[in-house]
């Protein structure tokens, strides 16, 4: 979801457009004619998957692939993992970041066994680091 805040900006009688396309069209002028500040607040749910891969669980897992996916809701990210998994990985074992006082869960692992049965591959344990969080980003546009 994108929020735009204009000041001094009005619109029509009449006029059915949205906030966001009003900000869109009069962005500039607005800037050029009053000097006025622009904000932009951005809202996003990120997800970043690594995936590791080892060929038994004793050897050393291998970095191959990296996703890195934006979403506007959290349902949207949920019915991505779904799509890509199946369900949603109940995700016993989490990973941490912090002091180890106070260390805050920012996502899990999943594992299981997977094979790329297109070349007929031995198969290989598969890990995919999963990590998610919500990103607030405010842009302030200006004239100088």
């Amino acid at each position: 979801m994108v929020t735009y805040h204009v000041m001094f900006v009005k619109k029509s009688v009449g006029d059915n457009s949205t906030m966001e396309q009003v900000a869109d069209r009069f962005c500039h002028t607005v800037q050029i004619m009053f000097h006025l500040k622009l904000r932009k607040i951005m809202k996003s749910y990120r997800l970043f998957i690594t995936e590791t891969g080892r060929e038994y669980l004793k050897a050393p897992a291998e970095a191959f692939n990296s996703l890195n996916e934006f979403f506007e809701t959290e349902q949207e990210l949920k019915d991505f993992l779904i799509e890509r998994y199946g369900k949603i990985p109940k995700g016993k074992r989490k990973i941490y970041v912090g002091p180890n006082a106070n260390p805050k869960v920012i996502g899990f692992t999943y594992s299981f066994w997977n094979q790329d049965v297109s070349h007929n591959s031995h198969k290989w344990y598969q890990t995919d680091w999963i990590e998610f969080w919500k990103e607030e980003v405010t842009k302030t546009y200006f004239t100088l």
